[in-house]
């Protein structure tokens, strides 16, 4: 388990609270320095590959540890961390890829 996964689910688990709804709307921002295509050395590299995406917090489970796993699990689902979720969603410009922009930010840099 990350850090992310703890913060992000107690942020879900407030806004469940503050809101009565069971699923939270995120936009996860990634700094873009993760190993994400084998055999390339970033390391040399100047500045940050940054990287926003839509992420949805299922926040229905009652127990605490419950919701860490849900949360681990749900972002452990997502291709290379969101990289190229920008890139479709300007790329395909349709109504689907338009319609989600969760209104919280969440930005951890550790």
């Amino acid at each position: 388990t990350e850090i992310n996964d703890i913060l992000l689910s107690a942020l879900g688990l407030t806004m469940k609270e503050w809101t009565d709804g069971a699923k939270i709307g995120i936009n996860l921002e990634g700094h873009g320095r993760e190993d994400i295509i084998p055999n390339v050395n970033i390391s040399r590299t100047v500045g940050w590959f940054t990287a926003q995406y839509p992420v949805v917090l299922d926040m229905s489970e009652q127990d605490a540890s419950a919701v860490i796993k849900s949360v681990k699990e749900n972002l452990r689902r997502i291709p290379d961390k969101g990289v190229g979720y920008g890139i479709l969603r300007y790329v395909t410009e349709t109504a689907d890829t338009k319609g989600f922009t969760p209104e919280i930010s969440f930005n951890y840099l550790g």
